[in-house]
């Protein structure tokens, strides 16, 4: 799984968009160099000396700061079961299209349970099976389920738009639904889901489509469908399976427009334990088998198991992936919901600091478990927040219906982690170049704090002068940065009150921050 970031000589590009601090990527790691008592530095293959006549010069190496996760607020429950056929809601997809946000969700019906099969997830086969439904918003507040006429319930209109009857021959689950910039009007809208088949047409298939089938997938007798539509609404199902995998749950799927490709993060399973697979293909109909990319680590609970992945990028960013992986915690029968990162969506670091999203107390809509499963949105100008299904019970505790409500994780804009110190701390940027005439800043300080910022030529590259970092731009220096402090989340930087770079543009520059009592969350050049 080649990354487009390996082996990339800086500078390096930044594009349009917030710069979150939810990783080391801006932050160089620096460098030593070991200077003579005169301060000239020595070659690499120089005559060594006693200690005390070489010493090591630290050259723009990170200081004092660390990355941390923001804890979320909760918000809502906003929908809750109230149709017959919404006894249990599940997994759920949200995009903000067309000004309004547009909602769909799994649930499964009163009618799922019958006498031969009375146990959930027993009868994927049966005539009606999980549902995916529609919901639509202004507000993520106040939710309208639009009755339609596509699939009624019992004679009643609904807002069901696909699986039951018309997936009676595969059952359906787990979709997740995503807009197609590259299709045509048709199949601007489609759907990954999980489905049944016999293991005759699974090898019937692993012929037919030059697929491999993955060993769950053949015990289970299942593989992942797809289907398309031209307004999220009216859904035709593709006659084949496009992946033979077993994936169930909340399967999360885009279009990516750096890459031009499509992209699938799913469920995978390694050692017993539940992880997150991901698959990339040009042709929607034909997926190969997913590839790990993210399991529980050495510093993981040790009874825990990745349930859900809730993939998504930060509004208006391309290189902010995220992720809010759920983990199952087996020995208290719960869950926490971690914040992972990557730039490119294939190399994923876990961001520190804990759980970014806990169960709620007992007696709360979430206070069993609660699992995040849908899209990072910006809910107003001062907020982003992604959908969270949370029930009132333990995961395998007794299913007594109604079960499941959505609310909404939230943190201020940019928020979501931050590079900070409760002291004194400094870091350096790689090398890139300026595209604006601004540096934004999104920062917070206590009373006491402050940050400073310098616009520097190098990033401390070995000169043959005594002088540990590379020289600032004149005019761009600590000593001339108007001291930054206070609860900010859009601040301009100035130099001696002047903000405007366009003298720097086209030219490779580091950013160098020195901190006080301060975190950083996100930059920007405007």
């Amino acid at each position: 799984m080649l990354s487009p970031r390996q082996g990339m000589i800086k500078p390096y590009e930044l594009r349009p968009g917030p710069h979150l601090f939810t990783d080391w990527r801006y932050v160089h790691p620096g460098m030593v160099r070991w200077d003579t008592a005169e301060g000239l530095p020595t070659g690499l293959f120089s005559p060594g000396g006693d200690p005390g006549q070489v010493n090591p010069n630290l050259l723009d190496t990170p200081f004092n700061i660390r990355i941390a996760a923001r804890k979320a607020d909760k918000i809502g429950p906003y929908i809750k079961t109230e149709k017959p056929w919404e006894r249990i809601i599940f997994w759920h997809s949200l995009i903000h299209d067309g000004g309004k946000y547009r909602f769909w969700y799994s649930t499964v019906p009163s009618d799922y349970w019958t006498d031969s099969a009375p146990g959930l997830g027993t009868n994927l086969n049966a005539d009606w099976g999980h549902l995916l439904c529609y919901a639509e918003s202004d507000d993520l507040q106040t939710w309208t389920r639009p009755l339609l006429t596509i699939q009624d319930y019992h004679g009643e209109p609904s807002n069901i738009i696909f699986g039951g009857p018309r997936t009676r021959d595969t059952g359906y689950h787990g979709g997740g639904v995503f807009i197609d910039p590259s299709a045509p009007p048709e199949e601007r809208y489609k759907t990954l889901y999980m489905g049944k088949l016999s293991l005759e047409r699974l090898h019937e298939c692993e012929k037919k489509l030059g697929l491999t089938a993955d060993p769950m997938a053949i015990h289970y007798k299942s593989a992942m469908f797809a289907a398309v539509s031209p307004d999220g609404i009216l859904w035709n199902p593709l006659p084949d399976p496009v992946m033979l995998a077993n994936s169930d749950t909340s399967n999360r799927i885009a279009y990516d427009p750096v890459s031009r490709k499509y992209v699938a993060y799913v469920r995978m399973w390694m050692y017993g334990r539940r992880a997150i697979g991901r698959s990339e293909t040009d042709d929607f109909s034909r997926w190969p088998l997913p590839e790990p990319i993210m399991w529980i680590g050495g510093r993981d609970d040790a009874a825990a198991d990745i349930y859900t992945n809730a993939a998504t990028l930060y509004p208006g960013a391309l290189d902010e992936h995220l992720m809010f992986p759920t983990y199952y915690l087996r020995d208290t029968d719960t869950t926490e919901i971690h914040m992972a990162t990557s730039f490119e969506g294939k190399v994923w670091s876990t961001v520190p600091g804990g759980p970014t999203i806990s169960t709620g107390s007992v007696g709360d809509w979430d206070g069993g478990c609660v699992f995040a499963a849908g899209d990072l949105v910006q809910i107003d100008d001062q907020r982003v927040g992604i959908p969270l299904v949370g029930y009132s019970v333990p995961h395998k505790y007794p299913r007594f219906m109604p079960l499941g409500q959505i609310g909404f994780a939230t943190w201020p804009k940019e928020r979501l982690a931050a590079v900070e110190t409760d002291d004194r701390g400094g870091f350096t940027t790689p090398q890139f170049v300026i595209k604006g005439n601004q540096l934004r800043l999104n920062v917070e300080t206590q009373r006491a704090g402050e940050v400073l910022v310098e616009v520097a030529e190098a990033e401390g590259l070995p000169k043959p002068v005594p002088q540990a970092e590379g020289p600032a731009f004149q005019g761009f220096s600590f000593a001339d940065c108007d001291p930054i402090y206070g609860n900010l989340h859009s601040h301009i930087v100035t130099w001696q009150g002047k903000s405007d770079l366009g003298s720097l543009a086209g030219k490779p520059i580091s950013l160098r921050f020195r901190m006080r009592a301060a975190k950083i969350f996100a930059f920007e050049f405007e």
